[in-house]
């Protein structure tokens, strides 16, 4: 018994280690504190909150700020989420980082908030996800819905 689970975890791990992270392209920083274009295109702010993806733990506020081709990225003090090996912040269109139009955002250091990311974005992609994934399995761990901040 104990080698057929030994055995198991052993092509669990072979498997999981060959796991590709999702091609999405890097955003390119931004410094938060220069002064944005002005274009005459009001800001736009959405709010979601964290919910579990992939049977990991996650939860708590997330602001994006859309002003201009940038996006600042605020993950609040309440954010929280499952440990695992190489968390990465997305922007998507979808609940996967394979799928639509993924922005990788950074490398996030905690599994807690708060945090701040200031990036470039496509103003002609509509995102509406925050993602947090698991890139070395390549797997989801929290995903929010963005709507408009009332």
């Amino acid at each position: 018994m104990k080698i057929r689970r030994l055995a198991a975890v052993l092509l669990w791990l072979a498997a999981a280690c060959s796991v590709e992270p999702p091609t999405a392209p890097d955003a390119t920083p931004v410094d938060p504190g220069a002064p944005p274009e002005e274009d005459g295109v009001p800001a736009v702010t959405q709010t979601g909150t964290f919910r579990n993806l992939a049977g990991h733990s996650a939860s708590g506020r997330v602001d994006v700020v859309f002003d201009n081709g940038t996006a600042t990225i605020t993950l609040a003090s309440d954010v929280r989420f499952t440990r695992v090996p190489g968390p990465v912040l997305y922007l998507n269109t979808t609940d996967n980082a394979n799928t639509g139009s993924p922005l990788r955002i950074a490398n996030l250091s905690s599994s807690s908030g708060p945090a701040s990311f200031t990036v470039q974005v496509d103003p002609s992609v509509q995102y509406t996800r925050v993602l947090i994934w698991c890139d070395p399995f390549n797997v989801g761990v929290g995903s929010a819905v963005m709507a408009p901040s009332p």
